[in-house]
């Protein structure tokens, strides 16, 4: 079952009875014509320094309304909080968040009737695992292996790492964050190895492709209903750059031009990358002769980078990295076979059964 964090949907005016009389509403128009309303400071507000520590809450999980009269339309951004502090949103829970929706006295809705007609114009898919290790280690590990250009690292540091796929158009934008979700919300009874893993997806194409929907309108209730596994399919097209620490015994024959070690790192290689290495192994894999050479060359670090990025992947493959690698197999494979959403605290017997999972 697909569970999301926060969802943005867009309903049909006809359905939405407006309180016009609160005084929270912001207006805007022309020739004395109110032609939207619009309510933005529903989300928690966060400390500037501090995002992650709550100041107060205004209305957990009410995040944004806004009504446009002249295309008759309601758009809503909604999150699990908005059940409890520990909630994610799933079909088995939408209805209660649409009727929970009613408490902010700023408009009625009927749930079914809502859940019925609602398109989905973003989401962020998302799942929660406890983990056998402190969520630090996962996303530092990831980090340090991960070297692709598909997506880059735009938010990255400990414990949480966000990867933001390269892409010049927005449509085609996605992000996948891994954060600490016990450190975010420490009151809220989390395992302290429970990591949060999302899926940010902005767009109409981005939606269909992720979440595997027919063309035409994105139906709220079809995405709910989604059998896809989107965290899989992002995290596979990150897996092929990252590189496994290989965990072997393997003895170095003299006669080949590259030792066993590095002819088994090589094979992961692309043609490119496979020269980039062989020049590493000529300057004894260090960047010195490199940089000497490229001295007072305006694109020295742009052509450089390349060799950066593959004397850091050697060097994070050729070191005893054991561990390592358990912990990113681990961590592929909770994405991959999700079999535990959003983790609470509530007995020792639970964690056993939830790491063993």
């Amino acid at each position: 079952m697909i569970t999301f964090d926060k969802l943005k949907i867009l309903l049909p005016l006809s359905i939405v009875e407006v309180n016009t009389a609160s005084t929270e509403w912001k207006q805007s128009g022309s020739l004395d014509t109110v032609t939207n309303l619009r309510v933005g400071s529903l989300k928690e507000r966060k400390t500037r320094h501090r995002p992650h520590v709550l100041t107060h809450s205004v209305r957990p999980g009410l995040n944004y309304i806004a009504i446009d009269y002249i295309q008759q339309e309601c758009t809503i951004v909604v999150t699990g909080k908005i059940i409890n502090g520990t909630a994610l949103l799933s079909r088995e829970t939408i209805l209660q968040a649409l009727q929970s929706i009613n408490a902010s006295n700023l408009l009625r809705l009927n749930p079914a009737t809502a859940l019925r007609e609602a398109h989905l114009l973003s989401a962020d898919i998302t799942t929660d695992n406890v983990m056998r290790h402190p969520v630090k280690e996962y996303t530092r590990t990831l980090s340090s292996y991960y070297v692709g250009s598909n997506y880059i690292k735009c938010r990255d540091y400990t414990p949480n790492l966000q990867l933001q796929h390269k892409s010049k158009t927005a449509k085609f934008q996605r992000s996948l964050t891994l954060y600490d979700k016990h450190s975010e919300a420490p009151t809220e009874g989390y395992h302290p190895n429970t990591l949060r893993t999302e899926l940010r997806l902005t767009s109409f194409e981005m939606l269909r492709k992720y979440l595997k929907l027919l063309p035409g309108p994105i139906m709220l209730a079809d995405a709910l209903n989604s059998t896809a596994n989107a965290l899989q399919t992002v995290f596979k097209e990150i897996e092929k750059d990252i590189l496994l620490p290989t965990l072997s015994t393997m003895t170095d024959t003299p006669t080949l031009p590259l030792t066993a070690r590095e002819a088994l790192f090589c094979s992961e290689l692309d043609f490119d990358r496979k020269a980039t290495f062989h020049h590493l192994k000529a300057v004894d894999f260090n960047l010195a002769p490199l940089q000497a050479e490229l001295k007072g060359n305006k694109n020295a670090a742009r052509i450089l980078k390349p060799y950066k990025d593959i004397l850091t992947r050697w060097q994070s493959f050729n070191s005893d990295s054991s561990h390592d690698a358990k912990l990113l197999r681990e961590l592929m494979g909770k994405i991959k076979t999700p079999t535990i959403h959003n983790l609470v605290s509530k007995t020792i017997t639970d964690y056993a059964e939830a790491i063993a999972a």
